[in-house]
């Protein structure tokens, strides 16, 4: 998987993983570090096979926030208006719907 750097507007940056092939996307956040994401090109995102929960933020095609919730083991959601999906550990905060995210190859 390719590792991208994601800037957000109080200027942190966050180191996540691309998937860029079909069993990065399916396996999603099961196959990268505990406390690493994910940047999918998807619309929607699901929790099967995991264990614990997760946070999945949409973003549409620019990198501007659509919408954010906490997926639970086993279940599924789908943002309207999404191109990608970021996936991170719970405990990180989501940011706010509008709020413009942008990431660049590491």
């Amino acid at each position: 998987m390719d590792v991208v750097e994601l800037r957000e507007p109080d200027g942190g940056v966050i180191e996540v993983n691309l998937a860029s092939s079909f069993t990065d996307r399916l396996l999603g956040l099961r196959r990268v570090e505990p406390d690493s994401g994910l940047l999918l090109r998807a619309r929607s995102v699901h929790g099967f096979g995991m264990t614990r929960p997760f946070l999945a933020v949409g973003m549409d095609g620019n990198g501007r926030v659509v919408g954010s919730t906490v997926v639970k083991p086993w279940r599924m959601v789908w943002f309207r208006r999404c191109r990608w999906v970021l996936e991170m550990p719970e405990r990180h905060s989501p940011p706010a719907i509008g709020e413009m995210l942008e990431w660049a190859r590491a």
